[in-house]
């Protein structure tokens, strides 16, 4: 995706923009470990290796290269500071993950990053479903992913382990 200069509601900038092959691995796993740190609503509970967060990057890049996902970064003071990512699956589209990191979530980052992975999966793949799932508890994001226009269409009760909490896995479809 092209890259593209944003001011967020507090004033702060950030650049928009896809990955790169050169980016830097450590900062990578940092930032994901990060969220593995606070316990965040994600699927990935045990920190990451140096070789791990590499092995992502390659399989990321390569998939953005054949076509198969679009993915958006945020970038502050060269620091990542927010991702959102999408996947095609059988002619739908499945947003797979937005994460913002604490100190610029409430900013309209997460907004930003989703509406413009939707417009370019829109545009490149031309789905007939756009949907996510989120964790029941994930009240945040739920409220977000409802702004934004998505709507809950089903639930499979206590379907995550969260830590040794159970979680509602929630799918929600986007509203045309």
């Amino acid at each position: 995706m092209k890259s593209e200069i944003i001011t967020l509601k507090d004033g702060r900038r950030v650049e928009l923009r896809g990955l790169r092959a050169n980016e830097n691995v450590r900062m990578l796993r940092d930032y994901i470990n990060a969220f593995v740190k606070e316990k965040a609503f994600l699927l990935v509970k045990k920190r990451l290796s140096f070789g791990e967060e590499r092995k992502w990057l390659e399989k990321t890049l390569r998939e953005v290269h054949k076509g198969k996902k679009v993915f958006l970064a945020a970038f502050h003071d060269g620091k990542i500071v927010g991702t959102c990512e999408a996947g095609l699956t059988d002619g739908n589209v499945e947003l797979l993950g937005v994460t913002i990191v604490r100190e610029f979530r409430r900013t309209g980052l997460g907004n930003t990053l989703m509406q413009r992975v939707i417009a370019a999966v829109r545009k490149k793949f031309r789905p007939r479903i756009i949907f996510l799932r989120v964790m029941g508890d994930n009240k945040p994001a739920r409220a977000l992913y409802k702004k934004i226009g998505f709507c809950e269409v089903a639930c499979l009760p206590k379907w995550f382990n969260h830590f040794g909490k159970l979680q509602d896995d929630i799918y929600m479809v986007l509203k045309k």
